[in-house]
Order: C-alpha cells, then sequence, then structure tokens
C-alpha cells in the first residue's frame, strides 16, 4: 500500500522524535493538566481555520476539534486526562509539560474478535528545546497476535527530528523500524521548508501548512491541529514560502512532493488566510461561548477504559504499518 493511499485511512498517531543525543530541557517536564490556555491571539480564541472547528471549556482551554459536518474529530478531556477520536469510545492518556504543550500519549489494548486476538500497547512522546519549538517526536509500540491459523510479535520504533535554524523550521527526518519474528523493514519520509526572510510572523503562529507536513504518510494524524492553539510550542519566526517531501519504502521508488505557501495577515499581525498549494484557508478568531465548560464522557466509555477494553482506533493508530508489509 502506498503513501497516497494511507493518507485516508483511520487516522493514526503514530510520529516520531528527537536525534541521538539529545538533552531534554525544561519545557519537557510534565507540568500537569493546563490551568487555561496554551495561547491566545489578541485576547480571542482561534475559533476555526477553514473546516475545523475549535472549542474551548470554562478555563479558555481548547478540548476539541471538530469538522465542517461537525463531526468530532479529536477530544481532550482535562479532568481524567485522556484523548479519544472519532467518538468511538476508544481513548488514551495524554501528558502536558508547564506551558500547556503535549508531551505524550500512551495506550494498550486487548482485543479478542472471532478468535482473533490481539494484545499491545504503544507510548508517543514529544520533545521540546528552551525557546519552546517542537524538536522531536517518538513511538514505540509492540503488539502479539494469534488465532487458530497463524501468530506473531511486532514492534515499531518511529523516530522523527525537527531541525531549527534562525528560529525558523527548515527540516523534519522521519525513520520508521519495524520487525516481525526478526523479519525487519525501514519507512523513511523528510520535507524542507524554505521562508520568505522578508516576511515576519509577529507572533509565531504555528501556521497550517506544519500540520500538513507532520502529518504526512508516516505520521498522519489529527492530533497536530491542536499545534495551530499552541499545544505544539511555538511557529517560525518567518513565514513559510514552499516546502518539499520525500518518501521512500524499502523495495519501491521514492516518491516527491513538493508545494507553496503564501499569507494574509489581519491588522493585528495574526493569520487572516493561508494558502497551500492554491488552496485558501480562511482563519477567524472570537470569544467562544463555552457556557459551563466542556461536556463529559460518557460513563460506559469511562467503564470500558477502566476495564482495559479499548477498542480499534488505538490499535490503528500504533499498527498500522503491520498492513504495509
Amino acid at each position: 500500500m502506498r503513501k497516497k493511499t494511507l493518507r485516508y485511512l483511520v487516522p493514526c498517531m503514530a510520529m516520531a522524535l528527537c536525534s541521538i543525543g539529545f538533552t531534554s530541557c525544561s519545557d519537557d517536564d510534565e507540568g500537569g493538566v493546563p490551568s487555561g490556555p496554551s495561547i491566545t491571539f489578541g485576547g480571542e480564541n482561534l475559533m476555526s481555520v477553514d473546516d475545523y472547528i475549535f472549542w474551548y471549556d470554562g478555563n479558555g482551554r481548547c478540548y476539541k476539534v471538530s469538522d465542517g459536518w461537525n463531526d468530532d474529530v479529536v477530544e481532550i478531556d482535562y479532568e481524567t486526562g485522556m484523548i479519544r477520536s472519532d467518538d468511538l469510545g476508544t481513548e488514551m492518556n495524554i501528558s502536558f509539560n508547564s506551558k500547556g504543550y503535549i508531551t505524550s500519549l500512551s495506550a494498550s489494548w486487548n482485543l479478542n474478535e472471532d478468535g482473533e486476538k490481539y494484545s499491545g500497547s504503544g507510548k508517543w512522546t514529544f520533545s521540546y528545546n528552551g525557546s519552546g519549538q517542537l524538536t522531536g517526536e517518538k513511538i514505540n509500540s509492540k503488539e502479539s497476535y494469534s488465532s487458530e491459523y497463524e501468530a506473531y510479535d511486532y514492534s515499531i520504533t518511529l523516530n522523527t527530528t525537527y531541525k531549527w535554524e534562525g528560529g525558523n523550521l527548515m527540516s523534519g527526518s522521519t525513520r520508521m523500524d519495524a520487525k516481525e519474528d526478526g523479519d525487519e523493514y525501514t519507512m523513511t519520509d523528510d520535507f524542507t521548508v524554505s521562508y520568505d526572510e522578508t516576511l515576519e510572523n509577529p507572533h509565531r503562529q504555528f501556521p497550517r501548512v506544519f500540520y500538513k507536513l507532520f502529518s504526512n504518510g508516516l505520521t498522519d494524524s489529527y492530533l497536530h491541529l491542536f499545534g495551530m492553539v499552541g499545544m505544539f510550542g511555538v511557529g517560525p519566526e518567518n513565514l513559510p514560502e514552499s516546502y518539499e517531501d520525500v518518501f521512500e519504502e524499502e523495495g519501491y521508488r521514492p516518491e516527491r512532493f513538493s508545494g507553496t505557501v503564501s499569507y494574509g495577515l489581519n491588522a493585528d499581525g495574526y493569520f487572516d488566510w493561508e494558502r497551500i498549494n492554491g488552496y485558501r484557508y480562511d482563519y477567524e478568531y472570537g470569544t467562544p461561548n463555552v457556557g459551563g465548560g466542556q461536556k463529559k464522557l460518557a460513563p460506559k466509555t469511562r467503564q470500558g477504559m477502566s476495564a482495559g477494553k479499548t477498542g480499534h482506533w488505538v490499535r490503528d493508530m500504533f499498527m498500522r504499518y503491520r498492513d504495509r508489509k
């Protein structure tokens, strides 16, 4: 299965982290549950970017993203420290640092369907430098499977390093190594970004094109939408103008993608629109009517989690690569 097809499968939250020798700094320290928003925009909240809508609780924290059809894409329950996607009743633990940046997700699963048994676990971590820039991600996951006809043990290590220069994100390099009963294979995805250094990003906003690059063939995840509301650190000092992305899998010819980016800023210097490959994404800001805060997750979901009955969303997130073989 090739990269273009993977983009439309069940969203996977498997990205990657920093290079060997990276030293964590204070921004990586766990800070508990955020007490307020990670960022505001001239005293307002980011309400939408094109067809993605951002929702806030009584403390001004973004707890949910929905799409243009009002379907929940990804949702955080700050009270319990859980995150879920697509309203499937399957969740993961989520952690933050003292600035409200997302630092880790973890989960385990046990499924038994028609004699097929899946048992596994995964953890996804994020690292930042002292300037609040996202420097890398890492995921480690493993699974044991058995049925009447076969059995296997499978593991994945996926690492991404982000390189910043002069306040700008210049590149990202991802490598995935998978192993099944001693059989190993590798995939890589590398992107570069160029900037118009005459155009400043006054408030260091996290642009939508970063979500596109972070959610490439190996790192497809709705989670990175939270970057646009400040939950994955600060954005670049200048405005991106183009990018290139190269995806490579053992036994196949490399796939190359490229694009252009342009921006319009409002009177306060925040993004008014962002155009990626000719498509315009409009930004809207305002003060949300949060009422009594976020909606509580259903009791049956809480009971399912306490009983260890996580479902397919979590497994698909950490194990999607096995089916590429």
